[in-house]
């Protein structure tokens, strides 16, 4: 259930980006309307900022930023 979720916010988010040469660089995505707890994540994972991402690496960790974000939601509160 959560996987298929994940799986189509990734394709709305994916959707929002464009990949000249099948790269983006992180300006890119800064500038972009994704939401901003995704860009917060990218900004924290992302090592160097300078060097554009390929876009299946780009895709895998945009897929782990939605995992992060599903499970923050669904913890429970202590």
């Amino acid at each position: 259930m959560f996987q298929d979720f994940a799986k189509r916010k990734l394709n709305d988010y994916l959707n929002l980006l464009e990949f000249p040469d099948n790269t983006i660089s992180f300006e890119q995505i800064r500038h972009s309307n994704l939401p901003s707890f995704i860009i917060s994540f990218l900004d924290n994972y992302i090592p160097r900022k300078k060097v554009p991402l390929e876009q299946n690496d780009f895709e895998e960790i945009l897929l782990k930023a939605l995992i992060f974000n599903i499970n923050y939601i669904i913890r429970p509160k202590y």
